[in-house]
């Protein structure tokens, strides 16, 4: 897959920050999403785009299938797909590592 042009996905490489993954931003009716998905977190480069495929699929289907949604409604649906997409957290606070 050419990852050089892809909407709503854009590529960091901060090896100095030591952040290198994709981050995810999709704007609707005022409503907006914006995650990252870490290279270290998703097992490498290809996995995390895949994850970050995802969830943006997932966003543009929810904003396109609820046409009538209300700015706030679909900021709420988004909030949840944060939550869904968000690695759960074990007892020390570290996140855990996707399957």
């Amino acid at each position: 897959m050419n990852t050089n042009r892809i909407k709503n996905i854009t590529r960091f490489d901060y090896r100095r920050q030591a952040f290198e993954g994709w981050r995810v931003a999709v704007a609707r009716r005022r409503a907006f999403l914006a995650l990252y998905f870490p290279d270290r977190r998703y097992g490498g480069r290809e996995r995390a785009l895949e994850a970050a495929l995802a969830c943006k699929a997932e966003a543009l289907a929810l904003a396109d299938r609820e046409p009538a949604m209300e700015r706030k409604e679909l900021q709420a649906a988004f909030d949840a797909l944060k939550e869904k997409f968000s690695p759960a957290r074990d007892s020390r606070g570290d996140a855990a590592q996707p399957q």
